[in-house]
């Protein structure tokens, strides 16, 4: 039965073939502008919340004022603000700083490179959940000059080479040293804030620079490092907050007329609240009117293809009157003519959807350009929730 009422919808297309193809291109268009959109929004609004304990995570802010200059927001801060806060500040689970110390010169098999490269604590791979290839989350930096590489990073240096073990030559202040290859990560996601390519435990920064890391472990003064904290269940980030003032202010040299404060950022608010911070690492920063202003053009155009597809539905509708008093005198009862108008719609929807993906396969160099991110990435997720809103509209 369903095979006959697909057949009789593909017959009722070819009759009027200009007709039909005006109806499937403009659901078509509707369709593909709303998936681009909606992987849009869905990038947008998904921005760091790919990290289980997204929702625990805070960079720590700190706000500083001088005698002539306005209110100052910085995402840099001491790196004693780390390891001290954790052990006299209640309720601070873990905590993570990062460094960007500029670039690196290294050398394998006779081929240089030069690519930038930050300092992490440790436990960077336990605190975030940036997917590790090769290498595990505890041990990737457990001597002073390991180093973890992304993927596109370690194709560029050993192509298709088993990367982990390689060991790469560098010179730095006029002393060689040797790297090694500890851990291959997925390259680093579109939607976080965060998007690094090489990473070097402080270790490596203590080697290099004779004790550097070991000294800004100790530094309340100078704003370096960014510094991100993991909040147990339950904790009040405003008071932890407070309680770094307290303890900056016990520790820090004063300035005359210098006012500090501290602010702890949700992970999850970096994307769209870092306009006004200065000093952060911020991959790509966003901006929420645009979430509003795309949002309201995507359910425009949603509206004006299903608006468009009724009315052309339901001026054909006049043209089969003639064929419906015909199957109702050969027996078809009020179910069966709703079931093949259905069929229809859905087979109508069905094309639509197919030749909306097609339109998207030659629309993804152009959004990569405005957007910044590969827009099949997450097309076939958006691509399901339209087509299901799709049918279930079109069919009422």
């Amino acid at each position: 039965m369903l095979k006959n009422y697909f057949k009789i919808a593909s017959r009722s297309l070819l009759r009027k073939r200009m007709f039909s193809l005006v109806n499937i291109l403009g659901l078509s268009v509707g369709l593909a502008s709303v998936m681009i959109i909606s992987t849009y929004l869905i990038n947008e609004l998904g921005f760091d919340r790919q990290h289980a304990d997204a929702n625990s995570i805070y960079r720590v802010i700190e706000v500083e004022k001088s005698p002539d200059q306005p209110e100052r927001k910085i995402a840099r801060v001491g790196g004693a603000l780390g390891r001290y806060a954790q052990t006299d500040i209640p309720g601070i689970e873990s905590y993570n700083r990062i460094m960007q110390l500029g670039g690196l010169s290294l050398t394998y098999q006779d081929k240089d490179f030069e690519d930038d490269y930050v300092c992490v604590d440790p436990n960077f791979f336990s605190f975030f959940d940036f997917k590790l290839i090769s290498g595990s989350k505890e041990g990737v930096f457990s001597n002073p000059l390991d180093v973890v590489m992304s993927q596109s990073m370690a194709q560029k240096y050993f192509g298709d080479e088993p990367a982990v073990g390689k060991k790469l030559s560098t010179r730095v202040r006029g002393v060689d040293y040797e790297v090694t290859v500890s851990g291959i990560m997925e390259d680093m996601p579109q939607n976080s804030h965060l998007n690094f390519e090489m990473l070097l435990s402080f270790g490596s920064a203590n080697t290099f620079f004779n004790g550097f890391s070991e000294a800004e472990n100790n530094e309340w003064q100078d704003t370096n490092m960014i510094t991100y904290y993991k909040l147990n269940e339950g904790v009040n980030a405003s008071q932890v907050a407070a309680s770094v003032k307290d303890m900056v202010e016990k520790n820090r040299t004063p300035r005359e007329g210098w006012t500090y404060n501290f602010d702890l950022q949700p992970l999850t608010d970096i994307h769209f609240a870092s306009a006004d911070i200065d000093g952060d690492l911020n991959y790509r920063e966003g901006d929420l009117s645009y979430v509003y202003i795309f949002s309201f053009i995507g359910l425009l155009i949603l509206a004006i293809a299903f608006a468009n597809y009724v009315n052309l539905s339901t001026i054909k509708a006049t043209d089969r009157i003639k064929e419906i008093g015909l199957r109702r005198v050969v027996g078809a009862n009020r179910s069966q003519l709703i079931a093949q108008f259905m069929s229809e719609s859905v087979f109508i929807s069905l094309i639509s959807l197919v030749l909306a993906v097609t339109f998207l396969q030659f629309c993804d160099p152009l959004v990569v350009l405005l957007f910044g991110y590969n827009l099949l990435d997450g097309i076939y997720t958006v691509g399901y929730m339209s087509a299901m809103s799709a049918a279930v509209i079109l069919i009422g």
